[in-house]
């Protein structure tokens, strides 16, 4: 007998009412916006192209499951007076055993 643990991971902007993403697809105007899931390392990421001044805030990612539902927000810091040198930054959701944290990084 097999057992998984289905999730849904959505991703928003703290303070905005509608989701960034819902799992694979991504559901916002911006055309920047898309999302990664790693299923070997069960790692979730937001996808945020040519990163500007204005995407700088708080990101919120929710982890649904059948029984459960948990939030964890990340903050995205852009410093305007430095030349950015990143394509895009990808915002982590990780959930592995109980545990769940987020991360920012520049790639």
């Amino acid at each position: 007998m097999l057992c998984r643990v289905c999730i849904q991971v959505t991703w928003k902007r703290f303070d905005e009412v509608h989701p960034l993403t819902i799992g694979l697809y991504p559901f916002a105007p911006d055309t920047r916006i898309g999302v990664d899931y790693n299923q070997r390392m069960n790692e979730w990421s937001l996808i945020i192209q040519d990163i500007r001044p204005a995407d700088q805030g708080v990101y919120q990612c929710q982890i649904s499951t059948k029984n459960d539902h948990e939030s964890y927000n990340i903050m995205l810091n852009v410093r305007s007076n430095i030349p950015l040198i990143y394509y895009y930054y990808r915002l982590q959701c990780f959930d592995a055993v109980g545990w769940a944290a987020g991360r920012a990084s520049g790639l």
